[in-house]
């Protein structure tokens, strides 16, 4: 066996992750990346597009960069007295169109048929059969198209396993909607769509290769909504990884995405367009995209679909009420105590066991950079400060789809020992963190709530206004059980144009995208009220905006 060499070229080495891993005596093997682009290039052939159906793949720059990354990086092994490959799980997340599922089939042919291996296995796997089907559509038309590999391999018409019959090696498939006979699985994992991949799938996947040399589990995808799934956890952990945050030199992790908190006007810049889809100008038409981007703008449910899929800029809702980018730029750095005295309004959604309990305190503060209407709705800053509260019975139950020890650990949520929230602890929370300012309004949900409001209006001094439940806003007015009630636009309408405006100040803890209650606003205020409670809508809103399913309400 050839030894690497020992000097690993500065090119290669891209974050803090290589360069702990060159401290460790990882190398660079060019010769074994080489091997799996030659292997590719000669032998496989897409079956889509006028364009390459039927033709030899011609790898794109950003394809061979990633492939000499995954397959050249080497770790000795003084268990095995041998220098194998670095990486164990790889992360590839490219927004859709870049040629994701071919790239996947490239990888799990080539580990099947030129990677070395005797008996080796690799799975197709994805959140349901026709999710993993494709991935392996591609690989089996690689093999038809190919007389080389057609001479080597059988597909079975019937499981759609390619076998190679001179390593006795075999591709199959496994999908999460057929997972319970799956356990024990051992080999190569190529993940396809790991945004939705759900903790049952993942569990499987976990440790398929432990037993073996140099198994690979790489996983390619597009961005999703589901900010605390499996999927979103790759990403942020290879986050993590590339920052030296995390000391793990066998995960790989490659995004092409633009800034998570990219603005809309941002991305209308084609250097992002670039920057987020490696393959355009290749695979993708730049006036197609053009075209595809300012049609999506339309309206926020398509714009919002155009982010997460072609942008990889991770969504939480299909028609968001509040722009995440917008609330995420709201950050300051303005603490509690900067308030004392001040005037301060307080909204308050209390809940039972399962659901979180939420406590939202708006500071409004005059703006000295602005010199009209001082009641105009620009003319101030409302500050944002959130208390959250969670039973530890649902964290024992909920804990593993999302990370509430981490948000607490954080000072984002307060876990209440035992199955019950405790409302005391609660009432004594809020008068402990907002009581030095100067409450003049605590609008409520009454569910769970009566109680609670009447002892802290007379502990805080302030008026309660409780807020009524099944209210539907449509264009611009509001109706409760049928029954006309004053036009709510206001404190919604409000914040959107504050933060857009860049006047809103948001806390950071509240960026967080916490569950709670559905459906509440405002009723029952004049005017006058409104127009100092509108910040309130925001605040509220953040927290129930984006419920978790199976999160009762209350």
């Amino acid at each position: 066996m050839v030894e690497p060499p020992k000097q690993v070229p500065k090119k290669w080495i891209r974050n803090a992750a290589d360069e702990l891993a060159v401290a460790q005596g990882a190398r660079f093997d060019r010769a074994r990346g080489q091997h799996m682009i030659d292997t590719v290039q000669g032998n496989f052939r897409l079956y889509e597009g006028t364009r390459w159906a039927g033709k030899l793949v011609e790898l794109m720059d950003w394809e061979v960069d990633f492939f000499m990354r995954l397959f050249s990086w080497v770790i000795w092994s003084d268990f095995l007295g041998c220098w194998i490959r670095r990486f164990k799980r790889a992360r590839l997340w490219v927004p859709k169109k870049n040629g994701k599922s071919p790239i996947a089939a490239m990888v799990g042919m080539y580990l099947t048929v030129a990677d070395g291996e005797i008996g080796g296995k690799t799975y197709s796997a994805a959140k349901d059969g026709g999710q993993a089907a494709i991935v392996h559509a591609h690989a089996i038309k690689m093999v038809e198209q190919s007389p080389e590999l057609t001479a080597e391999c059988v597909i079975n018409k019937t499981s759609k396993r390619i076998t190679h019959i001179p390593s006795d090696s075999w591709y199959g498939v496994i999908a999460g909607d057929n997972i319970d006979s799956q356990e024990g699985l051992n080999g190569n994992a190529i993940i396809d769509e790991g945004h939705v991949v759900d903790s049952r799938l993942a569990g499987v996947l976990e440790f398929m290769g432990a037993s073996r040399d140099e198994a690979i589990e790489l996983m390619v995808s597009t961005a999703g909504k589901n900010k605390y799934g499996w999927g979103k956890q790759q990403w942020d952990y290879g986050d993590k990884v590339n920052d030296g945050k995390e000391k793990d030199i066998t995960f790989l992790h490659q995004a092409y995405a633009a800034p998570q908190n990219a603005t809309d006007r941002q991305l209308l810049n084609p250097k992002m367009w670039n920057r987020a889809n490696p393959s355009l100008g290749h695979i993708i038409n730049p006036e197609v995209f053009e075209r595809e981007l300012h049609a999506a703008r339309k309206t926020p449910a398509s714009w919002a679909r155009f982010k997460m899929y072609r942008f990889n800029i991770w969504g939480s809702s299909s028609s968001p009420w509040l722009d995440s980018t917008a609330w995420s730029n709201a950050v300051h750095d303005k603490k509690l105590s900067d308030f004392a005295g001040a005037s301060s309004y307080l909204g308050l959604d209390m809940s039972l066991s399962r659901d979180m309990t939420g406590a939202v305190l708006i500071v409004p503060e005059g703006r000295e950079d602005y010199s009209e209407d001082p009641e105009h709705e620009e003319a101030k800053y409302y500050y944002q400060f959130p208390l959250l509260w969670i039973t530890r019975a649902a964290v024992d139950r909920w804990g593993s789809e999302i990370d509430y020890e981490q948000w607490a650990h954080d000072g984002h949520l307060r876990i209440i020992e035992g199955p019950k929230i405790d409302f005391p602890q609660v009432r004594r929370d809020i008068v402990a963190e907002f009581g030095h300012t100067d409450v003049q309004t605590l609008s409520y949900d009454e569910t769970y709530a009566v109680e609670t409001a009447e002892i802290l209006e007379d502990d805080l001094g302030c008026e309660r206004v409780a807020l009524q439940r099944r209210l539907a806003i449509a264009q611009g007015q509001a109706f409760a059980d049928g029954q006309g009630v004053p036009n709510l636009a206001p404190p919604f309408r409000q914040p959107l144009s504050a933060l857009e405006a860049g006047s809103a100040e948001a806390f950071a803890s509240a960026r967080k995208n916490l569950p709670g209650s559905q459906g509440d606003t405002i009723e029952r205020l004049n005017r006058a009220q409104l127009r100092e409670l509108q910040g309130i809508g925001a605040g509220l809103q953040e927290i129930i905006d984006n419920p978790i399913p199976e999160f009762a309400i209350g």
